[in-house]
């Protein structure tokens, strides 16, 4: 033994009687050189992405992010004088002029596909094996954050890589395919944190886009899209309620129950520019496909307090639907028909919230004759519209006044 390996080999003893590095290193060196070939996938994974980080850098050196034309003047001789964006030219270069580029290059690309692949079949062995259940739930909460960075990064990427000219079918194509693997998800298993993010880029990037980009020739090409975002996410809350135990069904996610309608008809009034009637048959096609989701969940599925809400939505889109197509004079008469119908409702089931809505809608028909009040006929005192609406909206407040007293009685 030399004298080398003798003065190394006591102080390694040394070392391990006083502080225990033995048992320190044979615990940790097991995880870094894993004795399952099954482990090597994360192992692969991470030095894939050890090589990613040091051949990024030395390709950042080079590469020129930038869609400005240039003139290319290189050893490439069939591009020699052409047009070409910066970031082709750099490319150009960096292949053919830089000594090593090239194989650069090639790591980088396929370090970056075998990443991707160790980690996806690394994740389905955590997942098969149950490698996330207690004692391990740091690797779960650590999977669940790349996955939702990996959902995030997926969402920006084409904002990202965008010059601004970009065409947005390809981008709500794009965006639709993001969400069907959401709802794919969603129909697996309820993942709240997943479906927000999903909702809240998906409307968010529609509605920055629709400020900058939208014309009304575009419509025919963009309602489709907002059309299949609004089931996506009218649907997505009722598996997450489905997929709950039966003793939790009544958790429902109200940003996505009560928040979708509400920035699906705000994007369907600026893509019809404010046009009344094809405002008011929307308003009218939700609340039909709200009242038949609410028969489905409070009958078939005893889902109470999804049911409850979406029938509240129902209520609500009928109640707009009602201006936007009618007069001022119509609207109070419907409305005043209306709250008297859902007072008697409150009564009958014994329940304040249908109650307080009717007596709210025939305050609100009662302001609004008043508010309109134009006389059609002067020399008519009684046969004239504003009289009948008038008596209308009385005889409605007697009838709810007349259930009251029988209620209570």
């Amino acid at each position: 033994m030399s004298a080398i390996e003798k003065v190394g080999g006591n102080t390694a003893t040394f070392l391990d009687k006083r502080v225990s590095s033995n048992k320190f290193l044979k615990k940790n060196l097991a995880k870094v050189f894993p004795d399952h070939w099954s482990f090597m996938l994360g192992e692969i994974a991470l030095y894939s992405f050890i090589i990613l980080l040091l051949t990024g850098t030395f390709l950042t050196f080079f590469y020129v992010p930038s869609v400005s034309d240039t003139t290319y003047h290189g050893v490439y001789a069939p591009l020699t004088g052409q047009r070409v964006s910066e970031a082709y030219a750099s490319t150009l270069r960096l292949s053919f002029d830089v000594r090593g580029g090239l194989l650069m290059r090639q790591i980088h690309h396929w370090a970056a596909l075998i990443f991707v692949a160790a980690t996806v079949v690394h994740m389905f062995r955590i997942f098969f094996t149950g490698a996330f259940r207690k004692p391990r739930e740091l690797n779960w909460v650590i999977g669940s954050t790349l996955a939702l960075l990996a959902i995030v990064g997926g969402f920006l990427a084409p904002i990202l890589i965008s010059t601004g000219n970009g065409n947005h079918v390809a981008l709500f194509g794009y965006y639709a395919l993001l969400n069907a693997a959401v709802f794919g998800i969603a129909w697996i298993r309820p993942w709240r944190a997943l479906n927000l993010l999903g909702f809240a880029f998906t409307f968010g990037i529609g509605t920055f886009w629709g400020t900058l980009s939208y014309r009304p020739e575009l419509f025919a090409s963009t309602e489709p899209f907002l059309l299949l975002f609004f089931a996506f996410y009218l649907l997505i809350p009722l598996l997450y309620a489905l997929r709950q135990a039966p003793d939790r069904r009544d958790l429902i996610d109200g940003t996505l129950v009560f928040g979708t309608p509400l920035i699906a008809f705000a994007l369907q009034v600026a893509l019809l520019e404010h046009a009344s009637v094809p405002l008011a048959w929307t308003a009218l096609g939700a609340a039909v496909i709200y009242i038949a989701l609410a028969a489905l969940e409070l009958r078939r599925w005893n889902l109470l307090l999804l049911g409850q809400s979406h029938a509240l939505l129902a209520l609500g889109f009928a109640t707009l639907a009602v201006p936007l197509a009618l007069s001022a004079r119509s609207t109070s008469c419907t409305w005043a028909i209306e709250g008297a119908a859902l007072i008697w409702f409150g009564l009958r089931q014994q329940r304040q919230l249908p109650r307080w809505i009717g007596y709210a809608l025939q305050g609100a028909a009662a302001c609004a004759f008043v508010i309109a009040y134009a006389p059609d006929h002067p020399d008519r005192a009684i046969l004239n519209g504003q009289f009948f609406s008038a008596l209308l909206i009385a005889l409605s407040a007697l009838a709810s006044a007349r259930h009251r007293r029988l209620a209570g009685s």
